[in-house]
C-alpha cells in the first residue's frame, strides 16, 4: 500500500492508520478524502469517530 491517498478536492477529514509491531512503527498510511482502497476503509470505518 500507498504511504498517502489524496483526494482532488478541499476541505475533507484524513484518517491516519500506525501500524505497530514488536513497540517499533512499521507503516503510516493516511488517506484523505476516502481516496485509499476500499478494503482499507472497511478497516478503519469501526473506529471513526463522528461528531
Amino acid at each position: 500500500m500507498k504511504n498517502e491517498y489524496i483526494a482532488s478536492h478541499t476541505d475533507d477529514e484524513t484518517i491516519s492508520v500506525t501500524f505497530i509491531k514488536n513497540n517499533k512503527i512499521i507503516k503510516t498510511i493516511e488517506d484523505y478524502g476516502q481516496e485509499a482502497p476500499t478494503e482499507f476503509q472497511w478497516a478503519y470505518i469501526p473506529f471513526e469517530i463522528f461528531t
